[in-house]
């Protein structure tokens, strides 16, 4: 059975990065539910989170690969839905 999670990626502010989660996401057999990008100008970190649909299994494996992408600094796995809350993205 599919369970919601939230991925939460902490990383380096560089353009880039944006395109290398998303293209490995896009690789791995999950649904994106929602994306969500908080980059500010002047800082130099931004935050990610992703809200995907898969097996229960999966979670460990695909913070793994997120923690492999250049310029990722954390990966944390939310089994709730985060990504309304304000806290998160300050």
């Amino acid at each position: 059975m599919l369970k919601r999670v939230t991925f939460v990626v902490s990383a380096e502010n560089h353009p880039d990065v944006l395109a290398r989660i998303v293209l490995l996401l896009h690789r791995l057999p999950i649904e994106i539910r929602s994306f969500h990008m908080q980059r500010p100008r002047h800082r130099r970190k931004m935050i990610l989170a992703a809200e995907v649909d898969m097996l229960p299994e999966q979670a460990d494996r695909i913070a793994a690969s997120l923690l492999k992408v250049v310029q990722v600094l954390s990966v944390e796995a939310l089994p709730r839905n985060p990504i309304n809350d304000r806290e998160l993205f300050e």
